[in-house]
């Protein structure tokens, strides 16, 4: 199918996920961890308008698709990680472990990422993967967090090899077809990833990337 199908494909899908989006929270469709509704609204709208456009970590029509039907795009883990990132942005002191600092915002989403990110060390998942990279970049912009940074940098690097993510070919996405999105939000997570600055020093140490650019560099997604 050409390219240009497939972008407004998607792009179609992404408009009526959009007006879903609203349906869904009218509903209570949605699941917010035990975050008051309207509280996570405002928190992960601030992540759509802000950190995403950085780095475009996160795939909108499916993670909020998936966070009301628990589809695999969606996870709790990757959910407090975007409260973290976003929670820096709001003005709303309740986000706030000190109220009158900004740098203590979203503490407790940290501590819940913690106590998830255990149990998802066991296999790779896009979604904690993406969670890892949202944290990443989080800690990065803290300035003094950068040892934590590296750590979950490391982490999501090693499982994008895992996933075959690095390569752009279904031999490498195990035995599972890809759909178009599929296949969008891969890419995605993997050009994050190359955008994150410790990138090209880990995979250089582990041999992994590189090895698959010499080998043929059509393979790289693009």
């Amino acid at each position: 199918m050409p390219d240009e199908w497939i972008e407004r494909g998607l792009v179609a899908e992404a408009a009526r996920q959009r007006q879903l989006e609203t349906v869904n929270f009218r509903h209570g469709k949605l699941e917010f961890d035990g975050v008051e509704p309207e509280l996570g609204m405002h928190l992960l709208s601030l992540h759509w308008n802000r950190q995403h456009h950085s780095f475009l970590t996160t795939y909108r029509p499916a993670f909020m698709r998936d966070m009301a039907c628990g589809g695999p795009y969606f996870s709790k883990l990757l959910l407090n990680a975007i409260y973290f990132g976003a929670s820096k942005f709001s003005p709303r002191r309740e986000v706030r472990r000190v109220a009158d600092d900004v740098r203590t915002a979203g503490w407790q989403f940290r501590q819940r990422v913690r106590e998830l990110l255990g149990g998802a060390l066991d296999k790779s998942e896009i979604t904690t993967i993406q969670a890892l990279l949202v944290m990443t970049n989080s800690l990065f912009a803290l300035g003094d967090e950068r040892s934590a940074a590296w750590l979950y940098a490391g982490l999501a690097f090693r499982m994008i090899v895992d996933l075959g993510i690095h390569v752009d070919t279904p031999a490498f996405a195990g035995s599972r077809r890809l759909s178009d999105e599929d296949r969008e939000i891969r890419r995605r997570v993997f050009w994050a990833a190359f955008g994150e600055p410790s990138f090209p020093i880990v995979f250089q140490s582990a041999n992994e990337i590189t090895f698959s650019r010499r080998q043929n560099p059509k393979l790289v997604p693009r």
